[in-house]
């Protein structure tokens, strides 16, 4: 294998581990030399593969019968000098190699014991020996690395430089309490070099970390920092008049607060503006109007129209009712000032309520004054009206009907005259 690496600079066989390497040494047949250096003679590709041969019955007998080999290898490169020809041949068709031709004529030229193939092979045959003997009393003792997993520190890294090794710790965030072993490499049980390093990981434990500040940034920006941080965000939707839409408000709790590493933050993300629904004003008073619609969170703005309409009632607004708008909206309502005519109608020997319906329903307003009467029939009913029915009034002017309130008549004495007899 020497010999096949130095002509080739690399072993015949290559793999990812030690047993793969020795599987590859059981199941498959080298490269030829040549293939890898074309500067390797068919006739050192047929001694090289001989050499390696799977079956120790066709490898060489001897070291002699080896270095024989590569002096004729070296005298005719051909291969023709070569005393086994056949199964040369055999070893070098095996591994994909040419036969070498038939050997010539004549006795092959003697040569000195001392060739250059036998002093390379002499020579590596004593570099190996070397590196042997160099490992052999170099190599490091080997020990079993003990397990410190659940150890504190100190405890851990005592244990391991007790039993030769040095000791590396590499410190992380950890929900179990700071100075406990987490991890340890090499896996306890292995067997390493004694003076190898062995690497532990140690919690620090969670700690305490300061809520940054994430107003006003976007929400996936606000996220990421919070996490950074070593915090756990939960995003939670809350209207704004003042942070756009998509924005972060600020976080529960507020931002410079101090908190245990893991520990949730709700994050407040913007909205944007709170809505509402614009109420409905319209047949109400100016001041019910009004009321109701600051309570909606909205802001009024009247204003005076010529109507129809009663003197202070809402005749229309803007937005309509049931619109949905932000907050501090304005409203836009529209009063009566009761400009305008309207003809009185006759309500006299109507009910009460029916009076009252038919002149508000035509722009007026209504006085009402009872009047005594000893008619049952008349209780309730208006009796008389005030101005007349057919007068043009403005509107939102008073008309005075007099409504009959039933008082039953006293009661009739009889008076009985007596004549003396005469």
């Amino acid at each position: 294998m020497l010999l096949y690496e130095a002509l080739t600079g690399r072993v015949p066989f290559e793999a990812e581990s030690p047993v793969s390497v020795a599987l590859k040494q059981v199941s498959e047949r080298p490269r030829p030399p040549s293939e890898l250096n074309p500067a390797v003679s068919r006739a050192l590709d047929a001694v090289v593969l001989k050499a390696l041969a799977k079956d120790p019955a066709n490898r060489f007998a001897s070291a002699e019968e080896f270095l024989a080999a590569l002096d004729a290898a070296e005298a005719d490169p051909s291969g023709a000098a070569l005393g086994d020809t056949a199964s040369f041949a055999a070893v070098a068709a095996a591994a994909g190699a040419p036969p070498a031709p038939p050997p010539p004529e004549g006795p092959p030229e003697r040569r000195g014991f001392f060739t250059p193939a036998r002093l390379v092979a002499l020579a590596l045959l004593l570099l190996l020996l070397g590196g042997l003997l160099a490992y052999a009393l170099t190599r490091p003792q080997s020990a079993l690395v003990p397990t410190v997993i659940g150890k504190m520190q100190p405890s851990a890294e005592g244990t391991l430089q007790d039993a030769g090794f040095e000791v590396a710790v590499k410190s992380v965030p950890n929900a179990a309490d700071a100075g406990v072993v987490l991890e340890q490499d090499p896996t306890a049980g292995s067997r390493a070099d004694k003076g190898s390093t062995v690497t532990i990981t140690v919690s620090t434990g969670l700690g305490t970390v300061v809520v940054p500040d994430v107003e006003r940034q976007p929400e996936k920006r606000a996220l990421k920092t919070l996490r950074h941080a070593g915090l756990l965000p939960k995003v939670r939707q809350r209207s704004s008049g003042t942070v756009k839409r998509g924005f972060a408000i600020g976080t529960i709790p507020k931002a410079g607060a101090g908190l245990a590493r893991g520990h949730r933050v709700v994050l407040l993300v913007s909205t944007g503006p709170r809505l509402v629904q614009v109420p409905s004003v319209v047949g109400q008073q100016q001041d019910v109007a009004d009321t109701a619609i600051r309570d909606a969170g909205l802001i009024p703005n009247f204003e005076n129209r010529d109507s129809d309409a009663p003197v202070g009632e809402v005749i229309g607004q803007n937005p309509g009712a049931g619109s949905t708008v932000k907050r501090h909206t304005t409203v836009t309502v529209v009063v009566s000032n009761g400009a305008g005519t309207a003809v009185v109608p006759n309500v006299v020997g109507e009910s009460k309520d029916q009076a009252k319906a038919g002149l508000k329903s035509a722009g007026l307003s209504v006085r009402i004054v009872e009047r005594t009467t000893t008619d049952q029939n008349e209780d309730g009913t208006v009796l008389d009206q005030s101005p007349a029915a057919g007068t043009r009034l403005r509107r939102g002017e008073f008309v005075t009907i007099f409504v009959g309130r039933f008082t039953a008549p006293p009661p009739t004495t009889s008076t009985t005259t007596t004549t003396p007899p005469p």
